[in-house]
């Protein structure tokens, strides 16, 4: 089975968390829909100012099996609050540095 290993780094001048990264998956979730089966591994980095303004350096691991599983559900809950959406484009995803879908527009 093929192994893909995805990295977002990312080397901000101001401080801020994992949790408040905001990362557009809709393409990414596109392009890696591929016949063959594989696994994807997704490396997030965060390099920023921390406490005292020092440097900081945060990073997380996640599945893209994950991301598709938060992807699913976040669009599923707008399509149960909203069905008439269902003939509209397909909004954008946004995850944060978890990979938890956190935004949707």
């Amino acid at each position: 089975m093929k192994a893909v290993h995805l990295k977002f780094e990312f080397n901000l001048s101001e401080g801020t968390s994992l949790k408040s990264v905001r990362i557009s998956i809709i393409d990414l979730l596109q392009t890696t829909t591929w016949d063959e089966p594989f696994t994807a591994t997704i490396r997030c980095v965060l390099n920023c100012l921390g406490e005292g303004g020092h440097k900081a350096h945060y990073e997380s691991t996640f599945t893209l099996r994950h991301v598709q599983l938060n992807a699913f559900i976040i669009l599923s809950h707008v399509l149960e609050a909203q069905p008439s959406r269902l003939r509209w484009t397909c909004p954008s995803v946004y995850i944060n540095g978890f990979g938890i879908a956190v935004d949707i527009t």
